[in-house]
């Protein structure tokens, strides 16, 4: 969050008693081009952790790793999770980018990121969560 704090976005609603509940959050990365390339090659080793310690540049027509888009459980499938991937999409606009990436944990994160056009190129089944990697080029 500290690379690029604009491309964070937390997302909650007020509720009974004027309280803010937190309810998911979005994230977007500019990542260096020799980054986006191995995902783009689907390296196992960006699995994990990994992706944490790879080198961001500043925004400008870099390439984006979609960090997260996640919203609480019982809301998955709703309305609400639907503006919460708009927004992500928005946040994507916004953002100059010459391509997209992004590691999956699951089925529904993958219909997400195929949504902004990605396609698989690798999975990792050395970790507990078998990460697929995503990206696509903008043309």
């Amino acid at each position: 969050m500290r690379t690029f704090p604009r491309g964070f976005r937390l997302w909650g609603a007020r509720i009974a008693g004027g309280e803010w509940l937190p309810l998911g959050y979005t994230g977007l990365i500019p990542i260096a081009a020799e980054t986006f390339e191995r995902l783009e090659r689907g390296t196992a080793s960006l699995a994990g952790p990994a992706i944490a310690a790879l080198p961001a540049v500043e925004p400008g027509g870099s390439f984006l790793y979609l960090f997260n888009f996640s919203v609480v459980p019982r809301l998955r499938g709703t309305a609400m999770a639907a503006r919460v991937v708009k927004g992500l999409a928005s946040d994507v606009a916004r953002t100059p980018h010459r391509g997209l990436a992004a590691l999956t944990v699951s089925r529904e994160g993958e219909r997400v990121v195929e949504r902004f056009g990605m396609e698989a190129r690798g999975r990792s089944d050395g970790t507990a969560r078998h990460e697929t990697a995503f990206t696509c080029r903008v043309r």
